[in-house]
């Protein structure tokens, strides 16, 4: 069965992409196959990576173009991001539309991680949509817990509708260095807002940064990164553990 998940926060700067690209390499390092659709017009996740921003990607897929996703290392492939994705013909589209489109493709990697953008509602809500689970990135700065929550709440009224979209959906303490007073009382400030939400951490490892820099995998970069174990619990939570 294909995992298929979302990841996003309304606030930029926050880590986004860099644990896109992460996890891609934890599921490319245990060997599964993994689809990555980046859904931000800036294209960060697909140049950290090694592709090409701005290639034919993401928003022709949404177009309906026939279009194969791009192999760019063993195991990861990518519906590229891109400014095309601000189009008046995918800004049109309903919500459902990805959703649909990935299942008439018959697109059946075992692993698909959507990268929302931070800053367009209509493709985070294409993006959340076609997941089945999301993760949230957070930092220590309330405009992110502010956003955190506003995705949470429309993932909660979707689901309370009955309406296609994740199921369910974990918050990512990211790029946390507990030498910083605010990131040591992150954890309380979470736990009073989300109780009942599990919690994750990803720490801020320079092994991360220079991986997307060189363009490469994590696991290919340093196969003994510091952030491996954290992305573990976090599969695991994703397999349904």
């Amino acid at each position: 069965m294909t995992i298929s998940v979302a990841i996003g926060c309304r606030k930029g700067g926050v880590g986004k992409s860099a644990l896109s690209a992460a996890l891609a390499s934890y599921f490319a390092r245990e060997g599964r196959s993994v689809l990555l659709i980046d859904l931000d017009p800036q294209g960060n996740v697909t140049f950290g990576l090694g592709g090409e921003p701005g290639a034919r990607g993401a928003a022709e897929f949404l177009k309906g173009e026939e279009i194969i996703p791009t192999l760019l290392h063993d195991h990861i492939s990518i519906l590229a991001g891109g400014p095309e994705l601000n189009s008046v013909e995918v800004s049109s589209l309903e919500p459902e539309a990805l959703r649909d489109l990935i299942s008439d493709h018959q697109l059946a990697p075992e692993v698909i991680i959507i990268d929302l953008p931070p800053y367009s509602e209509h493709l985070e809500r294409l993006g959340l949509v076609a997941a089945d689970q999301a993760l949230i990135p957070v930092i220590a700065h309330p405009f992110a817990i502010s956003g955190a929550a506003r995705i949470a709440g429309l993932i909660d009224a979707r689901r309370h509708r009955q309406r296609p979209g994740p199921s369910r959906y974990a918050l990512v303490q990211s790029m946390i260095d507990l030498r910083r007073n605010l990131d040591k009382t992150l954890q309380e400030s979470l736990s009073e807002l989300f109780p009942e939400t599990p919690t994750f951490g990803f720490r801020q490892d320079i092994s991360v940064a220079y991986s997307l820099t060189e363009q490469l995998p994590l696991h290919v970069f340093d196969p003994r990164a510091k952030v491996f174990p954290e992305l573990e619990e976090i599969g695991v939570w994703l397999n349904g553990g």
